[in-house]
């Protein structure tokens, strides 16, 4: 069985799955946000969301090789908080 690392939850927090679960996570996860509709959401222009977007995608690879669903992640993150991955480097430091 391969192993894949998951730690999206805390900073802190590291747990192994197995293959089979990471399909039934990504089969579970809700469509992607659209970079017009979270514009929408947080005021904001498509270029500031299209910036946060790529690089929130980039944070989340390291949990995927699935870059579909890195993006759906960062997109859900994102809709939460447009600042997320700012923030989030700030407590990684």
């Amino acid at each position: 069985m391969e192993y894949k690392l998951n730690n999206h939850m805390k900073p802190s927090f590291k747990k192994f799955f197995y293959s089979s679960e990471i399909t039934e996570l990504n089969e579970s996860l809700k469509p992607e946000h659209s970079v017009e509709s979270l514009a929408k959401h947080h005021k904001t222009s498509v270029d500031v969301v299209n910036n946060k977007l790529e690089k929130g995608t980039k944070v989340e690879m390291e949990h995927t090789k699935d870059r579909n669903t890195a993006r759906t992640i960062a997109s859900h993150h994102i809709y939460e908080d447009l600042d997320y991955y700012e923030k989030l480097k700030k407590v990684e430091g």
